[in-house]
């Protein structure tokens, strides 16, 4: 918390934008108020490393290594994802993140079987405007199922 601030049991944020432009018990405003009395306004959480299209088989694994995880997800369930599967997948995870209070997600999206599949996932990451994300390029790997390496 700010410490100039303090907490208030009860008060004001005035935001304008995307910006949070006062804390204060009382914020003298014309703005538009939206009673969230008996609630804790806080701003909302910023996941750094999620890898958003996981989120279908989020469960698949739950006692892996890291070197399970390479086998058993990597090069067994990635291999079949199609690009609606990516896109659903980030949608749910997306969903997902509002619920938990993440507003704000970096994903780390390596399924990059084709060209189509990070694409889904970028088109994902417009679709939903109450949640920001950040589609981050992984290096690709080389497809089993293929041979061939997406494009960057």
């Amino acid at each position: 918390m700010d410490p100039e601030v303090g907490d208030i049991p009860t008060g004001d944020v005035l935001i304008e934008g995307d910006t949070i432009a006062a804390v204060a018990p009382k914020v003298r405003n014309d703005a538009e108020v939206i009673d969230a009395s008996g609630h804790i306004v806080i701003p909302g959480f910023v996941d750094t490393h999620r890898h958003t299209w996981e989120t279908a088989i989020r469960g698949a694994a739950p006692n892996a290594t890291l070197d399970d995880y390479f086998v058993e997800i990597l090069d067994t369930f990635a291999p079949l994802y199609r690009a609606e599967d990516v896109y659903a997948s980030n949608l749910a995870g997306a969903l997902e993140c509002i619920n938990a209070g993440i507003t704000t997600l970096v994903d780390w999206s390596h399924i990059n079987n084709t060209p189509e599949h990070p694409d889904a996932a970028i088109r994902r990451s417009g679709s939903l405007g109450s949640a920001r994300s950040t589609p981050t390029a992984a290096p690709t790997r080389r497809s089993p199922t293929t041979g061939t390496r997406a494009r960057s």
